[in-house]
């Protein structure tokens, strides 16, 4: 999935790079999983059970926002599972890094609780390199 100079995108309840079946997973890589170039006040993710995406099993990072051809800004990310299964128990890895962000005031994650549901969180684990890369 690419976002290209998008602004207020929403991207919530996908499955990227993996498909699950009754009592299987069947892995269907890309590249990356979820591509954003200077992308503003997106969210990828959500708190809600029916927002979260999954992203495994592609051949470099997970979820990668960039600065290609401006500033990424404002954009947030929650509640994705990101290089694990859907119970986010067992590792699905991507070949690169799990969630990688450049540019300024993007939020990562959620608070416990009503304000932002008790699934805002991101799981980010069982990739290749590192769960997680912030980069100015």
């Amino acid at each position: 999935l690419a976002l290209l100079r998008c602004q207020a995108v929403e991207v919530y309840n996908n499955l990227i790079g993996v498909w699950y079946t009754p009592g299987s997973t069947v892995p269907m890589p890309n590249e990356d999983g979820i591509r954003g170039d200077a992308i503003v006040a997106c969210t990828i993710g959500g708190g809600e059970i029916n927002e979260h995406n999954y992203v495994s099993c592609n051949r470099r990072d997970g979820i990668v926002v960039w600065h290609d051809s401006g500033t990424p800004s404002n954009n947030v990310f929650q509640g994705n599972f990101v290089g694990v299964d859907s119970t986010g128990l067992s590792a699905l890895p991507n070949g690169g890094d799990g969630l990688k962000v450049s540019g300024n005031s993007n939020y990562i994650g959620g608070v416990m609780g009503p304000l932002g549901g008790e699934r805002a969180g991101n799981v980010l684990s069982g990739n290749a390199s590192n769960g997680l890369v912030i980069a100015g």
